[in-house]
């Protein structure tokens, strides 16, 4: 079975009235810790805490496309960058010519974005002693990662979801 498959419409309030759809921060593995990290994803938004999800988020990302890099056959090494590994994958990507040209450019600029990521959560998330982003920040910024995992999911649909 899918472990994804019961997370696959997870809508979850946040006590605003606005629902931030998780369905795309999936248990891919059997793995313990990501399971905790999920978890305790969820928890943060059902407490309309987006802002203070963010390093977790992070993690979640770093977990996913080392996952997603090993399934292509490419060595993920600790020391590499969210960035590092989101570009490596969707040149992976591009290699095996399942990325077009309109999606390349997107994917471009999704490394960008997460490449700002990486300042996000080293610089004003829980990670360290920071001043968190205010909580309507953190949602947008939340809610543009989980973007850029749907759009790069519908682009190795066979391989992200496993």
């Amino acid at each position: 079975m899918n472990l994804a498959s019961s997370r696959s419409l997870l809508r979850v309030p946040t006590g605003s009235g606005d629902s931030i759809d998780l369905g795309v921060v999936e248990k891919f593995n059997d793995d313990e810790a990501l399971s905790d990290l999920v978890d305790a994803i969820e928890r943060e938004i059902q407490a309309n805490s987006p802002h203070t999800a963010l390093d977790r988020l992070h993690t979640y990302t770093m977990k996913k496309f080392a996952d997603l890099l090993r399934a292509d056959g490419i060595e993920v090494s600790p020391r590499d960058s969210l960035h590092g590994r989101v570009g490596r994958y969707i040149n992976s990507l591009r290699r095996a010519g399942q990325i077009g040209e309109i999606s390349d450019q997107i994917a471009k600029s999704a490394t960008q974005i997460f490449e700002r990521f990486n300042d996000v959560r080293n610089n004003s998330s829980l990670a360290h002693d920071n001043r968190l982003l205010s909580r309507a920040e953190g949602r947008y910024v939340f809610e543009t990662v989980l973007s850029l995992l749907r759009f790069i999911k519908a682009l190795d649909e066979a391989k992200f979801g496993r």
